[in-house]
């Protein structure tokens, strides 16, 4: 009965103030560039941005970006390094089907004891032929601009 009482007082209470995962009590103030910061990176990985992501599992974001010609470098660096699979075209582009990179760190870990990085690439193969108003699908990794790479804390 006392399991039975927790669990409805549980439900209540997220029911009312839901859940959040902002860094309460926390005294870690997270660097931006979160592959310079707490793992490896590589020297073809242009650093774009970061961001804290609100109302989600993915508490953080960092995002960066390799030229097209240059993809196939990083795709191997984070297959190695960090787990990462294979880049496949599906429908439009590039992704890694859902085999992502991971790593942690002991930083990672004071903020949730079961927060790690997560790893993603991919980048669309649309261009856009505003002359004939058409778009047409680049399959030529060398030709696409650029391709992005995303590393995203989460908490399991």
């Amino acid at each position: 009965m006392n399991s039975i009482l927790k669990y409805i007082l549980f439900s209540f209470t997220v029911l009312i103030f839901g859940f959040s995962n902002e860094f309460v009590n926390s005294k870690t103030e997270l660097k931006c560039n979160l592959l310079e910061a707490y793992a490896k990176t590589h020297k073809e990985l242009e650093f774009v941005k970061c961001e804290e992501v609100k109302n989600s599992q993915i508490i953080y974001r960092a995002t960066y970006r390799v030229r097209g010609n240059k993809s196939k470098i990083v795709e191997g660096f984070l297959k190695e390094n960090y787990g990462m699979g294979n880049l496949k075209w599906a429908c439009c582009g590039w992704d890694n089907a859902g085999v992502y990179g991971q790593f942690e760190h002991p930083e990672f870990e004071k903020i949730d004891p079961y927060c790690s990085a997560v790893i993603s690439m991919f980048a669309s193969g649309e261009k856009i032929d505003k002359s004939k108003n058409t778009i047409n699908l680049e399959h030529d990794r060398d030709k696409i601009e650029y391709f992005t790479v995303t590393v995203e804390l989460i908490i399991t």
